[in-house]
């Protein structure tokens, strides 16, 4: 079970939970603990990568497997823009995966999912124009490789989550 927790000392978490096992999942935390369960096991906190100048935050996970974990979200910039920010667990570590940004003005990535018995991940949020008036839908999808962003609809609105099905 993969939580994304609050922020801690200006950086993202993200914990796990399993029964019986203590596994270390979680992005930039100032030092590794562990909160015990009543009953199944413990939480593992772990330090993780960071990126930018500002606070990181990741509001959205998907889990393909044990060694393959998804996170998204957001970070600042040098100039205190807001840029997509996504991270993969391998199974021992968080790392960075680069991602495209849509423009100069803010980009959110705010929901991940996994299509169901396929590799398919797809990502989803919005971007500012570059003068704060308005929100448009970005939509990003992994192609194995890389993450490439795909057209949407010509609408004005902010895409909060994404959910596949199978079938």
């Amino acid at each position: 079970l993969f939580v994304i927790g609050p922020l801690i000392l200006g950086s993202t978490m993200l914990a796990t939970h399993a029964a019986g096992t203590t596994s270390t999942f979680s992005t930039k935390s100032s030092s590794a603990s562990s909160v015990s369960s009543s009953n199944c096991g413990s939480w593992n906190f772990a330090s993780g990568q960071n990126i930018g100048s500002g606070n990181n935050q990741l509001v959205a996970v998907t889990t393909i497997s044990a060694n393959n974990v998804w996170a998204v979200g957001y970070y600042y910039d040098y100039n205190s823009t807001p840029r997509t920010l996504i991270e993969q667990w391998s199974g021992t570590s968080w790392n960075i995966v680069p991602s495209p940004n849509y423009g100069p003005g803010a980009n959110y990535l705010m929901g991940v999912t996994q299509v169901p018995g396929t590799h398919q991940i797809w990502a989803v949020g919005y971007h500012d124009d570059s003068n704060y008036n308005f929100s448009y839908p970005l939509i990003e999808q992994w192609n194995g490789t890389r993450w490439n962003i795909i057209s949407g609809p010509s609408i004005t609105g902010i895409l909060n989550g994404v959910v596949a099905v199978s079938g």
